[in-house]
């Protein structure tokens, strides 16, 4: 689960922090300067999850990357991107003893879910959850619990686009599914249809991180 993998990364750090603690009493002063350098970027990450089935199609979603359905017709978002100003997200963060700045978790963090980012979140919490105290891990500034939704397929949807935000950082689900499908109709190749929509989200102005899964549903008209 999302939980067990926040509390499976947390423990890494910790003994990346004995590491450390080992190399300063060994006396190893380049290598302890590096490993704090990384330790200090105490930096963290979304996750957007699709599982498809012949029926349906599920997401799990914990921070600002995204999954939409091109069907037929229209365009079905099936994430909602977890940020700080959102009220529900601002109830937990104020809740948690955070406050929200600048749509921001403290004037730093602008997504309000994923793993990481542990200045953030109660060290006994991210390990033990409800085994030692009363929080739980959904009730912290940042959340690794991610939110489900869950459509039924037809028989002509298109594709399942997954994405992380720099793909949507400057043009909307409907703006972006429009450029897959363009895409697809040029290469007839997925690979190369990522490809060109990341180009396309470059030269729109997006500065952060991109990439892309796209899957075929049927409705693609890929040659075989």
């Amino acid at each position: 689960t999302f939980m067990e993998g926040d509390r499976e990364l947390f423990l890494k750090v910790m003994e990346k922090e004995e590491q450390l603690e080992d190399f300063k009493k060994q006396g190893k002063k380049k290598q302890a300067k590096s490993l704090a350098r990384i330790l200090a970027n105490d930096a963290g990450s979304t996750a957007c999850v699709a599982l498809i089935s012949p029926h349906y199609v599920l997401c799990a979603n914990a921070g600002d990357s995204r999954t939409v359905l091109q069907r037929h017709k229209g365009v079905e978002p099936l994430s909602t991107d977890h940020r700080p100003s959102l009220s529900k997200e601002a109830k937990r963060i104020r809740a948690a003893g955070g406050y929200v700045l600048g749509s921001r978790i403290e004037d730093d963090l602008a997504v309000s879910r994923g793993f990481g980012d542990y200045r953030f979140k109660e060290k006994e919490v991210t390990l033990h959850g409800t085994m030692r105290t009363e929080r739980t891990p959904d009730h912290q500034k940042v959340s690794p619990i991610p939110e489900f939704s869950v459509v039924w397929r037809n028989g002509n949807d298109k594709f399942v686009l997954v994405g992380c935000d720099g793909i949507f950082e400057c043009c909307s689900n409907d703006q972006v599914c429009d450029m897959t499908c363009k895409a697809i109709a040029n290469h007839e190749d997925l690979k190369m249809a990522c490809e060109q929509v990341i180009d396309e989200c470059l030269k729109a102005g997006s500065k952060d991180n991109m990439s892309l899964i796209l899957v075929d549903l049927g409705g693609c008209s890929l040659h075989a």
